[in-house]
């Protein structure tokens, strides 16, 4: 498998000695206006049962139409012919938060594009200061390198109890607005994969992600990114990478 990562030169691992990993969330927070990361990145959404009950200041009981907002992201729930007094039963849809389900490191690439054409089309869904390409086609080895340097990064904050887990995949890009709800009681059991999907409009990345859930009773909550070394051998396994040649590639130099 061969993935390539676009990267400002200034920040490549060369230039750095190592690799700045940043989490989940954080390429949400930047969302569209870096043209990188997704605003509905680990979103999470499920139903609640809820009951709406009408009421009138009216002396006369008419019936009447009216509507409530579960979500500023939703449309809202439309109640027809409801007398003053009458209950309905309703499935509220909901949007969690990130409480208690901390977001992991990430590491992205894309898939080598094939044609040149293939290459146009990721190149235009990246951010445009991203002016260096490497390639890597032993992902084992490097997820090994880096691993070892998160875990180096946590012995020089003096952290000596931890969990790493790392988890990784290819992105799918399997909606258009939100994603969809979930039932309760499967929302603990995507509080991994969440991380791997963003909205069609983003297909063009082709994205692939290593991930690293750091967890530590001696730390509650990590900083949002971190910079960690890469060894001689974990270097070597980032290599230079040069788009096919032909119309619109020579402007990556």
């Amino acid at each position: 498998m061969k993935l390539i990562r676009g990267w400002e030169q200034r920040f490549s691992p060369d230039a750095i000695g190592g690799l700045r990993l940043s989490k989940a969330a954080t390429f949400r927070d930047i969302g569209e206006e870096d043209g990188l990361g997704d605003r509905r990145e680990g979103e999470l959404r499920t139903t609640v049962p809820a009951t709406i009950e009408s009421r009138s200041d009216s002396p006369i009981p008419v019936p009447a139409t009216f509507s409530i907002h579960t979500d500023s992201d939703e449309p809202p729930i439309v109640f027809e012919d409801v007398m003053p007094g009458e209950r309905r039963e309703v499935q509220q849809e909901i949007r969690l938060g990130d409480s208690g389900l901390d977001s992991p490191f990430l590491l992205c690439f894309s898939r080598e594009p094939a044609s040149v054409s293939d290459w146009e089309v990721l190149r235009a869904s990246l951010p445009a200061r991203y002016d260096t390409y490497t390639i890597t086609t032993d992902i084992d080895a490097l997820s090994f390198e880096v691993e070892w340097g998160i875990k180096r990064w946590l012995a020089l904050q003096e952290i000596t109890q931890h969990e790493v887990v790392r988890y990784r995949g290819w992105v799918t890009y399997s909606y258009d607005e939100r994603p969809p709800a979930v039932d309760p009681e499967d929302v603990l059991a995507q509080r991994r994969s969440r991380w791997f999907r963003k909205r069609r409009m983003y297909s063009g990345q082709r994205e692939y992600r290593l991930a690293w859930e750091v967890t530590s009773p001696q730390w509650e909550c990590f900083p949002a990114v971190i910079d960690i070394e890469l060894t001689r051998t974990g270097l070597n396994l980032v290599e230079p990478w040069s788009p096919p040649a032909g119309r619109g590639c020579q402007e990556t130099g």
